[in-house]
């Protein structure tokens, strides 16, 4: 099995070589781009949770009604500070997506962007199925791009084995691609 997850405590800016503002400068339009994309295909519903939200892209493409039902959680204290300040009606915590300590079935949609080969995948994975409701969707993607698109779309359905997969598609920015999987808990 091919393994991308390495865990990880800082920022993305930090994982990359690049400070934060950098990666944000470089990174925006691309990711606002996918996220759109990806929101136009599965649109947030009911509670929310962001898992690794970063500077707040997901947050800043939904309406206000939207906001007041997502919960962004990321370990970055810079990105916490950002998202609090920018979007004063979204619940904004600050830690590790592998700890995550959310009452069970909490949430019925969870997004997961661009960040699973962070982290440690198996306990990330039962995380999620803990704070999921059961008939909650678990939104999962992973960049890539035409040169590591099958290798990556692979690996991504082969850690979500104990998923359902409802839905893949793919969403393409000029720069960059996404895998994205929507998932749903098996019993």
């Amino acid at each position: 099995m091919l393994s991308y997850a390495i865990g990880w405590s800082k920022g993305i800016g930090d994982y990359m070589g690049l400070t934060d503002e950098t990666y944000e400068f470089w990174m925006a339009d691309t990711q606002k781009e996918k996220i759109k994309q990806l929101l136009e295909e599965i649109p947030p519903m009911g509670k929310v949770l962001d898992v690794a939200c970063g500077p707040g892209f997901l947050e800043e493409l939904v309406n206000e009604k939207v906001r007041k039902n997502i919960i962004a959680f990321d370990v970055n204290k810079e990105y916490v500070t950002k998202v609090k300040e920018k979007f004063p009606e979204v619940t904004v915590l600050e830690g590790d997506g592998n700890e995550m300590n959310f009452p069970p079935r909490s949430f019925d949609t969870v997004y997961a962007i661009d960040i699973i080969h962070l982290l440690e995948v198996e306990n990330f994975l039962e995380r999620v199925k803990e704070v999921l409701k059961p008939e909650g969707i678990f939104v999962l993607t992973i960049f890539c791009n035409e040169h590591n698109f099958e290798e990556k779309s692979e690996w991504l359905k082969e850690i979500v084995s104990g998923w359902e997969i409802t839905n893949e598609f793919l969403v393409k920015s000029k720069n960059e691609w996404d895998f994205c999987l929507v998932l749903k808990p098996t019993v």
